[in-house]
Formats: C-alpha cells, sequence, structure tokens
C-alpha cells in the first residue's frame, strides 16, 4: 500500500490492517528515507505515525563490462546503510550503464552489485553523496564441455547442469547443489562442434551432470572456477552405469509379482512428511527409476548412476521394506538374491468422538523406539496417516510388520488451520495409544473415541 501527502504534509491510509506490527515507509525527492517499525495495529482509535525527514544524498555513477568497456544494463545496486536494521536504497544501471540510488543518509554505505552473467562486487564505506562512480564488473566464466562415449567418439545431443560440488573425502559420496542461475541446458551440437558452451558460471567448486539416451547419468570430475576465470574447459566420458538385480518374495519364499521396486537416495525417509516436502529441491546424483517385479519376483534396474543407493519395495500383501547402502561404483553391479517382505497387518477401526462420527478425523500410525518390543521395522521408523470416512472407519493403505507402534487421532474441522493447530495438536497427544503388533497377526483392530473439544 502506497500513499502520498497532501500540502500539509498528512496522509491516510483508509484500509489498514485491523491488527498484527506493521512497518511504514516514508521518503520525499531530497530527502532520506525514514522506516517506523513495529506499529501495533490492534490499538484502538486511529492510529497517528509521525515522520521527520533529513535530508537525504544520493550515489550514482556507472558500470561497465570490465573485459570490453560496453554499458550494463539492468544491473542492481544496493547501497545499505551502517544504521542497524536499515533497508538497503535500490537502483538499477540504465541502457548506458549509468544509475542512481538517491534518498540516503549522510553516513557510510556498502555498495552491492549484481548483473546476470557477470561475477558479483561490492564497494565498502562508501560515502552518500558521490555521483562519480565507475563500477567495472568482469563476466562470468564459460564452460566448454566435451562429451564423449568410453571409446571417444563425441557425443552431440545431451542434456546437461551446473552442479555445485561439496568435498566429502570421497569422490563417490561427494554432494552436489543446484546453481540457480545457471539452468540446465540441451545441448544440440553440428557436426563441426565438439563442446557445448555453458556461460555464467560464478565462481566456486563444481561438476557438470550429463544425461544422454543409452548412457548413465554422469559426473565430470570436480573443476574450480576462479574469480577471474573465462573460460573453462571439462572433459566429461559418459558411463554404461551399473545394473542391479534382485528377487522378490514373500514369507514363504513365493515370488511376489508385481511388487513396485523404487530407487531412493541412500537415507531417504519416505515416511517423514518433510523430507517428502523437500525431495525434489535438491539435485540427485543417483539415477531415479521404478520398475515392476515379473511373474518370477525377478527386476531389473539398467544403467543407474554411480553412487550410493537405497531401494523402497511394496506389494500390496506385504509391507514395504527398504534396502539400503547400496554402493554402485563400477558396470558390474549387484544382484541382491532373494529379498523377503514379511505379511504384516492390516490395521482398521472406527474413530469417533464421545460416541458420535464428527466430519473427518486423521488417524496418524507412528513406530515407537523400545528396546523390549519385538523387533523394529528395517530402516527408518514407520509414519502412516489415513482419514475416516462418513462413518468413521479407517483402514491403514499399507501393512506393519510385527512391532511396538503408536496410533493417534485428530478431528479435521473446517475452521483457519492456523487457528486450530494447537487445538489439532493437544487432540493427538491425549488420544495417543500403544499398539503391539505381534507375529503372524495378519488383522488388527483398533477402535478410538476422542474426548468432545469443548
Amino acid at each position: 500500500m502506497t500513499a502520498t501527502t497532501d500540502a500539509n504534509g498528512d496522509f491516510e491510509f483508509p484500509n489498514a490492517p485491523a491488527n498484527g506490527l506493521i512497518s511504514l515507509n516514508a521518503m520525499a525527492p531530497g530527502f532520506a528515507r525514514i522506516t517506523r517499525r513495529d506499529i501495533d495495529m490492534s490499538a484502538p482509535g486511529a492510529i497517528e505515525v509521525h515522520f521527520g525527514l533529513p535530508l537525504g544524498l544520493q550515489v550514482g555513477g556507472h558500470v561497465f563490462d570490465a573485459d570490453d568497456g560496453q554499458p550494463i544494463r539492468g544491473a542492481r545496486l544496493e547501497a545499505w546503510p551502517t544504521t542497524p536494521n536499515a533497508r538497503p536504497g535500490i537502483g538499477h544501471s540504465r541502457a548506458d550503464g549509468s544509475f542512481t540510488i538517491a534518498g540516503l543518509l549522510a553516513q557510510p554505505h556498502r555498495l552491492r552489485i549484481t548483473a546476470r552473467g557477470y561475477q558479483d562486487a561490492e564497494l565498502a564505506d562508501l560515502a552518500a553523496g558521490r555521483s562519480d562512480l565507475v563500477v567495472k564488473l568482469p563476466p562470468r566464466a564459460t564452460v566448454a564441455v566435451r562429451v564423449t562415449t568410453p571409446d571417444g567418439s563425441v557425443i552431440r545431443a545431451f542434456r546437461l547442469g551446473l552442479r555445485r560440488w561439496f568435498e566429502t573425502g570421497d569422490d563417490r559420496d561427494g554432494q552436489i547443489g543446484r546453481v540457480v542461475e545457471v539452468p540446465d541446458q540441451r545441448a544440440r551440437l553440428a557436426q563441426n562442434e565438439d563442446r557445448f558452451r555453458l556461460p555464467g558460471a560464478p565462481s566456486g567448486q563444481f561438476v557438470v551432470q550429463v544425461t544422454a539416451e543409452g548412457w548413465a547419468k554422469t559426473l565430470s570430475t570436480p573443476f574450480t572456477v576462479a574469480a577471474d576465470s573465462r573460460d573453462v574447459t571439462v572433459d566429461l566420458s559418459l558411463t554404461p552405469g551399473a545394473r542391479l538385480r534382485g528377487r522378490v518374495v514373500d514369507e514363504r519364499q513365493q515370488p511376489l509379482a508385481n511388487a513396485t521396486v523404487t530407487t531412493q537416495v541412500n537415507g531417504a525417509r519416505p515416511e517423514n512428511p518433510m523430507w517428502r516436502m523437500l525431495q525434489g529441491v535438491a539435485p540427485d546424483r543417483i539415477t531415479a527409476l521404478t520398475v515392476e517385479t515379473d511373474a518370477n519376483g525377478d527386476f531389473a534396474l539398467e544403467r543407474l548412476a554411480y553412487g550410493t543407493y537405497q531401494l523402497e519395495i511394496v506389494h500390496p500383501d506385504a509391507c514395504r521394506h527398504l534396502v539400503t547402502d547400496l554402493a554402485l561404483d563400477d558396470t558390474k553391479g549387484r544382484d541382491l538374491g532373494a529379498i523377503r517382505l514379511p505379511s504384516g497387518a492390516l490395521i482398521f477401526g472406527r474413530a469417533m468422538v464421545n460416541g458420535r462420527v464428527p466430519s473427518q478425523i486423521k488417524v496418524v500410525l507412528a513406530s515407537v523406539a523400545d528396546a523390549t518390543a519385538p523387533a523394529q521395522p528395517q530402516g527408518p521408523g514407520i509414519h502412516i496417516e489415513t482419514v475416516t470416512d462418513s462413518t468413521g472407519a479407517f483402514a491403514l493403505p499399507r501393512r506393519v510388520p510385527p512391532g511396538e507402534y503408536e496410533i493417534k487421532a485428530a478431528v479435521i474441522g473446517n475452521a483457519d488451520p492456523g487457528t486450530q493447530i494447537f487445538a489439532h495438536l493437544l487432540q493427538l497427544q491425549r488420544s495417543a495409544k500403544r499398539l503391539t503388533v505381534l507375529p503372524g497377526q495378519t488383522h488388527v483392530q483398533q477402535h478410538i473415541d476422542l474426548p468432545s473439544q469443548n
């Protein structure tokens, strides 16, 4: 929201928020910007905020390409004052490279300059009032990538991405991170070309990640882009990848057909809602792949990128199973043999509130860490959620193995979730019950009767 003062310097916001804390900024030509923070909008009556603006200064100059001297258009310049918690003055360079940042206090500032395709720059202890600044930004490096097969043949069609590289002491387990300012690209080289040029690489340590038809996803060896680098060459030889095979059977060693086998990052927590939400944010070194077992329970995962994997195996007549710590670093791959899935038990029942059926109730089952309990399922703990139907009945969507669990429930209301979160958590806590699944059990019935919220 913005407002302009009248001839008397008065201003008004007729539709301001009725509660909460807000900040107001005031600025006028020739004067510095002043901020009033933590204005309590819940106070009764009209709220008056007064500003006394001191004279303001400006900073101006030009931004040029450090290599060819050409003006840079669209550079962002932020002048940060020394005043604690103060907001910066912001400007952008024009077509001729000129810029102006107005409304600055008479004190030193830190000027930060960023522009797409250029290295960031910073000027410290810059006195406000200067208009003769000349900023020269060096262009970011261009990474020239040559992709070949193991016999040296050049690959001309592929997809590649620049990834930050984080050392972990082992190239096989090093971590990678996306470079937001350099998006992934598809390369199609002409017959007279053997390198794809990827511009805009910032300084730091990187790898290039390449995928091409018929080959496994491959990382280059790590390389460094220095602040003064202009061209960096990278040679990458694609790998055929590893093969992972196995056979899924039930407790009687009978094959389980149509079981779903999915590759995951080793240590993944598929039961954790936060992990599921964040899993697509960071790039993976591994190959994400899902297959189904055949009539004999056999499966094969081909052309897997080298790395350490985890397999998630799911079948409707058995418990979910995780196979962890699968290190793949050569074309030989691994044969996991027979992987036995326990039958486990289906958990079902009815959830109500004081004997009544509300609109809907969320039911949560979670593993309990207990050294005296029967053996816990392999891998991370179980966390399963479901909701009741119109009769209050519920059934967990999959089977669980023998072990100790906690089952709890809470009413899903129609009110704003932000206003009922504490009541929701309190219901889950008060309704929690211990539930034991014994070896050999195939069905467990558990009813839940929540106390009234009143």
